[in-house]
């Protein structure tokens, strides 16, 4: 894609028609003279040489081979890099992953990749190669540019030679609170309530401080019955999303709330004064 310059020693002063091949096709550079350039634009290794030469003025000429027509010029075209970024996948917030650069091998490229806002660099790196990124939001990677390090030749997108997206979905993580603290009487029972996004359906592991229980399935506002024997505090464990398998375990600032059930005793009573009287008996 990009252009040689040939240049042409000729006899001075003077003016020349100069006839020269890339092998194949024959081209003309007429009334040049010393020092004279063309720009060449081959897709392929290519060498030019001179075919002949004509003196403008006194119309001598020589035409190869011949041992006035010396040189040629040897114009090697590295191929243009290509490169394609994937790793499209689904992750929670606050996760990483991978995305994998596809490149011509053998070789090392410097790339220039993007999130859609802010470029980054990966140089120096090889077919294969891969990076980590944790967005926080929905985030798609593409290429900018790849160059190969020994030629320095370069492509910009939009190209056909760069391709491939990473479209990485990001799922927030979920939030749960347990509420229900209160009063009951010893052999009674309360309800705990769970506050979690909504829509949604979650596995919540609470706990007693001594004892997990699952409460699995549930989605917001959903209650469980208690019952403990003793003033006992009951708190959230972990909640997992079971769409999205996001999961934020306590201690979090996901994970709020708190159920103090306070358990008083059944009241007592006892009765005495068991006697004989006599009928009439004051």
């Amino acid at each position: 894609g990009t252009r040689a310059t040939l240049t042409f020693t000729l006899p001075a002063p003077g003016t020349f028609n100069v006839v020269y091949t890339d092998g194949t096709t024959n081209f003309s550079a007429n009334g040049i003279s010393n020092g004279a350039t063309v720009s060449v634009s081959p897709t392929a290794n290519t060498t030019y040489t001179i075919v002949s030469v004509t003196d403008v003025a006194t119309t001598c000429s020589v035409t190869a081979p011949n041992p006035n027509i010396t040189g040629n010029a040897i114009v090697t075209v590295n191929p243009l890099p290509t490169a394609s970024i994937s790793g499209t996948t689904t992750i929670c917030s606050g996760n990483s992953v991978t995305l994998t650069f596809t490149l011509p091998a053998p070789g090392t490229f410097n790339v220039v990749y993007t999130d859609g806002t802010t470029n980054f660099n990966a140089n120096g790196i090889n077919n294969g190669a891969t990076v980590s990124v944790s967005p926080t939001a929905n985030t798609t990677y593409t290429i900018v540019s790849v160059t190969d390090v020994a030629t320095t030749c370069s492509v910009t997108a939009p190209s056909p030679s760069i391709t491939g997206s990473a479209v990485v979905t990001v799922n927030p993580l979920p939030t749960a609170s347990i509420s229900g603290t209160a009063t009951i009487c010893t052999g009674g029972t309360t309800a705990l309530t769970f506050t979690l996004p909504s829509p949604g359906t979650f596995d919540v592991v609470y706990t007693d401080g001594t004892t997990n229980f699952n409460a699995n399935g549930i989605s917001n506002g959903a209650t469980v019955n208690v019952s403990p024997t003793a003033t006992i505090t009951y708190t959230i464990v972990s909640v997992t999303n079971t769409t999205t398998t996001c999961a934020v375990s306590a201690p979090s600032p996901n994970i709020t709330g708190s159920a103090v059930i306070t358990v008083s005793p059944l009241p007592v009573a006892n009765i005495s004064g068991t006697a004989s009287i006599c009928a009439g008996a004051p």
